[in-house]
């Protein structure tokens, strides 16, 4: 099977896969103190804001604390993570919530909706829409120039 210009892009930046399954899989569920800290944190870091109004965000604060969990995770070095989580933000997997100088950066890579058993299910921002199309196709480029957040974007 061929592979197209998305899947060799991805390919040749194994660390893509490796960051984006550990983020996603952070709060994958529900449950637990795990996920009530989760909201609470992005409930104060936020003013209560909600995706579409309504729905809670899938956060995850990047500081110290994170970046040694997922350099032990993945092996790979802060600076990487945080090229790869910059080019996330520029294809639409990520959105920053908040960027504090000293408690970190508030990401948001999805958002929970209760299902008719109230549950709630989570929905990444990556997803088969062209805008992530693109961004993908500009993985390479989008990782070296990475520089920074100063501002939302």
């Amino acid at each position: 099977m061929q592979k197209g210009k998305i899947g060799k892009a991805i390919e040749r930046y194994p660390a893509f896969s490796l960051i984006l399954n550990y983020i996603h899989n952070r709060n994958r569920t529900d449950r637990g103190r795990a996920f009530k800290d989760m909201v609470a944190e992005a409930d104060n870091l936020t003013n209560g804001r909600r995706y579409l109004e309504q729905h809670i965000f899938s956060t995850f604060l990047a500081d110290k604390y994170f970046y040694s969990q997922i350099m032990a995770e993945t092996g790979l070095s802060k600076n990487t993570v945080q090229r790869y989580l910059g080019a996330f933000c520029k294809i639409g997997n990520l959105k920053i919530l908040y960027i504090g100088r000293n408690k970190g950066t508030l990401y948001a890579d999805g958002w929970f909706r209760k299902t008719p058993n109230n549950k709630l299910r989570k929905f990444s921002f990556m997803k088969n829409s062209p805008k992530i199309k693109e961004g993908l196709l500009k993985l390479p480029a989008l990782i070296r120039e990475y520089q920074g957040y100063s501002k939302y974007s």
